[in-house]
């Protein structure tokens, strides 16, 4: 949630403004989609790998993100264990 608080203000009068609040929230809903083909694995592998063999990344910043990769996919795995 976001709150803003601004004051609206003017030179030339010496009376206090009132204030102007402001609160916006925002959801993000779960996009479900179905499971990728075989087809569409391999594709999604091959664009994976061949982005990361054109980066100018350094070994280090890719050994980072395959961390990442690997954190996030047994966190997810972790999750549909424990909610089937």
């Amino acid at each position: 949630m976001i709150v803003a608080n601004a004051l609206t203000s003017s030179s030339t009068t010496a009376n206090k403004q009132p204030q102007i609040k402001v609160a916006l929230c925002i959801q993000r809903y779960a996009h479900l989609s179905p499971e990728m083909s075989q087809l569409e694995k391999d594709y999604t592998n091959l664009l994976t790998q061949v982005e990361t063999e054109g980066s100018y990344l350094s070994d280090h910043e890719l050994r980072h993100k395959r961390e990442v990769y690997v954190k996030f996919f047994f966190l997810n795995l972790i999750l549909i264990v424990l909610c089937s």
